[in-house]
């Protein structure tokens, strides 16, 4: 049995911190990584990196996976400001696969 974590941390207004962060974790191993900065989902184990090789598409569709989820938290987090009268700060979101 093993656990696939992922970790989404929006932010909106936080200096030198990218809006959107993922961090993937099998059994506790940061395995990928994503940010708003570099805008690519990018190996952190170096037997990630082979996954190109059996699957040519896996860190363009990662990468594009992880856009349209910065995109979907941005609009969440600008409907929520008001709710709590903020204008900027950190939202995070642990999901569990």
């Amino acid at each position: 049995t093993h656990t696939l974590k992922y970790f989404h941390t929006v932010s909106s207004g936080v200096p030198n911190f990218p809006e959107f962060v993922a961090v993937v974790m099998v059994d506790d191993v940061h395995i990928s990584h994503y940010d708003s900065d570099t805008r690519r989902a990018q190996p952190r184990q170096e037997w990630m990196e082979n996954v190109s090789a059996e699957h040519p598409q896996y860190w363009e569709r990662e990468t594009g996976n992880f856009m349209g989820a910065h995109q979907a938290y941005k609009a969440w987090i600008e409907i929520l400001k008001p709710s709590f009268n903020q204008t900027g700060g950190e939202m995070s979101s642990p999901l569990h696969c």
